[in-house]
């Protein structure tokens, strides 16, 4: 905080703006919170946005600030400020954003460039217009509240190890999703049914099996070949005998062929014994190879009926085992889901520890605002939650701790709606108000008793000094002093063009930096 003694408010004289017909009011000094209090509809906001439109600009004058009762009469909201400046604003039908004029003590005339001088960068009176501004502005106004220059860069390098491992940790929860998504089958597990055994003597009796039909295929090549050879052993005898048959009818009619016939037919004969003889000796030969094939099929038992009841066992345990499969696919999926938590828990853990040292970083940088903190993407969060949801009361606090910590020159903070404040938070912003020397003005219904200033039917006043509107709106005292000095002021002004008067919104392009 500064150790000059900040500018306040410390009186007020308003005509014809707004609700407001006339009010005159002195602050009461040391007083924090300057409650306004009056019914609904009496003028209590009307009070507010007199305040800025003399401090926040043209761009704070609202359509149809000159009161619609004035039957055309001009309107005024002036300000004494402690410092000895006041701050002065005309509105008119012809020039309904009205000239602005702010004099000082030594009677020297400025614009809106010197109250943005003494707001500062930042400061805008109607403190809940923080909670207006897009996220990242409000955390780059937060993190600028801190003793430490390079916190954002800090912080902005530990977002990035923590965007890195959530980018890490992303496909792990997708793994957690998919394996949870397997459902645990109904019903008690079964058993499996280990048919390794059987399989294994399934294998060798198919070996027999096949070993068997190869014997007893080669058994048949030698029946067939049996066959053969003896179909050709009865072609030869029959043959023979056609020879012969025919031989003895040739002798009756050619007998003096006998000796060159019997001479053929001893040719022919016996090239067919010689055939006969060896067909007699192959013969022999694949009987006695027959019979060794034969003995050995026999001695070969048939397994098929074993085999039958192999493969109804192992299908009876495939039955069984199908049972099991989608246990077996559970169990999988439980054993991918356990990996994948531990690898998630793991790197949650680290981005923890990172929004640790966040942590540590913003407490250190000693951000004077209470319970904040910073979401994931980087959104500023009030005692954990985003400030869209919290409260009028959160809201309040908060915009007020921001707007202390900018520590301007002027010190002042408006709020329209200070009805969600209950009684100790209306302590506790007085002495906070206080003890850094800031005034707060807001509006309340006054359920608790009259405030310090007190509006009734377009009237206001200070607490006690009813007399002060009792004329309702003559202008006596100091502030009319300044009244009759402002507007001798304007009257000199005009007629010196060389020295003119500031109208902020046609010649102050300063007016609209008035944001957070």
């Amino acid at each position: 905080m500064s150790t000059e003694q900040g500018i306040h408010i410390v009186g007020m004289e308003i005509r014809n703006m707004y609700r407001i017909r006339f009010a005159r009011v002195k602050f009461i000094p040391g007083v924090g919170f300057v409650r306004v209090t009056g019914d609904n509809g009496e003028g209590k906001t009307s009070v507010i946005r007199a305040a800025m439109a003399c401090f926040g600009g043209a761009g704070e004058v609202l359509p149809a600030a000159l009161n619609d009762e004035t039957d055309g009469e001009p309107g005024y909201a002036v300000m004494e400020l402690s410092n000895g400046y006041t701050v002065r604003r005309d509105i008119t039908e012809a020039n309904p954003k009205g000239m602005l004029r702010v004099m000082g003590p030594d009677g020297g005339k400025h614009g809106q460039k010197k109250l943005n001088g003494w707001l500062g960068d930042h400061h805008d009176f109607d403190v809940l217009a923080f909670f207006g501004l897009k996220a990242p502005r409000q955390r780059e106004i937060l993190l600028g509240l801190g003793k430490d220059p390079d916190l954002a860069s800090k912080l902005a390098a530990k977002r990035g190890e923590h965007d890195n491992l959530y980018e890490e940790r992303t496909p792990f929860i997708a793994e957690q999703r998919r394996a949870r998504a397997v459902p645990k089958p109904d019903g008690e597990r079964p058993a499996q049914v280990d048919v390794s055994v059987e399989m294994e003597k399934l294998r060798e009796l198919q070996a027999a099996k096949a070993r068997r039909h190869e014997v007893g295929v080669e058994l048949g090549g030698f029946r067939e070949k049996l066959t053969a050879n003896k179909a050709r052993m009865t072609e030869i005898t029959e043959t023979e005998l056609r020879l012969v048959a025919k031989t003895k009818e040739n002798i009756k009619v050619l007998l003096d062929q006998i000796a060159v016939l019997n001479e053929a037919q001893g040719r022919d004969t016996s090239a067919y014994e010689e055939e006969r003889d060896k067909l007699t000796t192959r013969r022999t030969e694949l009987m006695t190879a027959g019979k060794d094939v034969k003995a050995t099929f026999e001695a070969m038992a048939d397994v098929s009926e074993d085999i039958d009841a192999a493969t109804a066992h192992i299908s009876e345990a495939d039955v069984v085992n199908e049972r099991i499969a989608p246990w077996k696919l559970w169990d999988t999926a439980a054993g991918d889901f356990d990996t994948a938590t531990a690898k998630y828990d793991e790197l949650t853990a680290k981005m923890k520890d990172i929004k640790a040292v966040e942590t540590k970083l913003i407490a250190e940088a000693g951000i004077p605002v209470e319970g904040i903190s910073f979401s994931e993407n980087a959104e500023p969060l009030l005692n954990g939650r985003p400030l869209a949801v919290a409260s009028g009361a959160e809201r309040i606090r908060m915009s007020v701790a921001v707007a202390i910590a900018e520590d301007p020159e002027l010190r002042v903070c408006l709020i329209d709606e200070a009805n969600d404040l209950g009684l100790k938070a209306m302590e506790e912003l007085d002495s906070q108000a206080t003890e850094h020397d800031f005034q707060i003005i807001g509006c309340r219904l006054g359920i608790e008793g009259p405030g310090e200033i007190i509006v009734n039917d377009g009237l206001a006043w200070s607490k006690g000094d009813e007399e002060a509107v009792a004329d309702e709106g003559a202008p006596v005292g100091a502030l009319a002093m300044e009244h009759e000095v402002a507007k001798a002021a304007e009257d000199a002004m005009e007629e010196e063009e060389e020295t003119p008067l500031y109208d902020d919104h046609e010649q102050d392009p300063e007016h609209d930096e008035l944001e957070f």
